[in-house]
């Protein structure tokens, strides 16, 4: 079996992808507290996130540390690790799709 994988810069609120079309997705969104950005955005790419992903597939999602994360019910919070970037505290989540 062939892999793949492809690097996309993209906006996941007007993308194009098929429902349950990727393995996994990396990202580092937008951080509120230091750009201007909605009040719904994370709620909206939480629901895209799960629309996109596969059954079995894994999110892992850099995110400040202040941000409280949408709660979606087919993506399971597995893993958490507090990091510092550029002494900013982060959090790294790793969720799974069911």
């Amino acid at each position: 079996m062939q892999k793949s994988f492809f690097v996309k810069h993209e906006d996941f609120l007007t993308n194009k992808f098929d429902d349950d079309f990727f393995d996994a997705i990396a990202t580092d969104p937008p951080w509120g507290l230091y750009k201007n950005i909605a009040p719904d955005f994370y709620a909206k790419i939480f629901l895209e996130f799960a629309r996109i992903l596969k059954p079995g597939g894994r999110l892992v999602l850099l995110i400040e540390r202040d941000v409280k994360i949408p709660r979606d019910a087919k993506l399971l919070p597995k893993k958490k690790f507090d990091v510092l970037i550029h002494g900013k505290k982060a959090t790294t989540y790793i969720f799974s799709k069911i």
